[in-house]
């Protein structure tokens, strides 16, 4: 499911109405450490995160019904994935113009996440497409990275503009969900203690 959605992330970054700066822009997801160095201009998604979102969580069971019978889930965990997303020049251009040309393809690429408060539908990959609930997105947030120099250190890489990006999606329990009949019907008899006929209700 993970994977699907760091897939679904860069089918957006395709989209036809993005400028061409965007389009042509490999999308990588590898981390980014001191080392890296992309051979084209590339906008990197790395996942540093996942947690449950607890707020979301829920007790209540998924039914679905389908053809006379019902299916009863467990709720899905709602999982907040949070990516650090960076811009990287093409490789020969140096000084300032190198600088700009990752400024300009960071905007875009925050344009591009920013625009939609969930995925589009027609973006979605694989086992996104059938779940049950929006992929939410949140750009720009701060609340995981409080001290960006620090979370670059860790990361074996120098400190360089970026932004936070958190999609939201549901992950589905690994126990059997169970099968049964609708009840489509019951019948209640009502009569007196002293043999009255019965009468029926349905």
């Amino acid at each position: 499911m993970i994977g699907d959605l760091s897939m679904t992330l860069g089918a957006m970054l395709s989209d036809s109405a993005l400028p061409a700066l965007v389009r042509t822009a490999n999308v990588a997801f590898e981390r980014p450490s001191d080392s890296y160095n992309p051979d084209h201009a590339t906008i990197n998604l790395f996942l540093y995160d996942v947690r449950e979102m607890t707020e979301l969580r829920s007790n209540e069971p998924v039914i679905e019904r389908q053809n006379g019978r019902a299916t009863i889930r467990q709720p899905p965990l709602r999982l907040a994935c949070s990516y650090q997303v960076t811009a990287w020049a093409e490789p020969g251009t140096t000084g300032d113009q190198a600088v700009f040309d990752q400024h300009q393809l960071l905007g875009e690429a925050l344009k591009a996440f920013g625009r939609s408060a969930s995925v589009p539908d027609r973006f979605l990959q694989g086992n996104l497409k059938t779940q049950l609930y929006p992929v939410s997105l949140m750009t720009g947030q701060t609340d995981l990275i409080r001290n960006p120099a620090e979370f670059w250190t860790a990361m074996g890489g120098r400190l360089r503009p970026s932004f936070t990006l958190t999609a939201v999606i549901a992950l589905d329990h690994a126990q059997e969900p169970i099968s049964a009949p609708e009840v489509t019907s019951k019948t209640l008899r009502l009569g007196d203690i002293d043999g009255a006929p019965a009468e029926s209700t349905t």
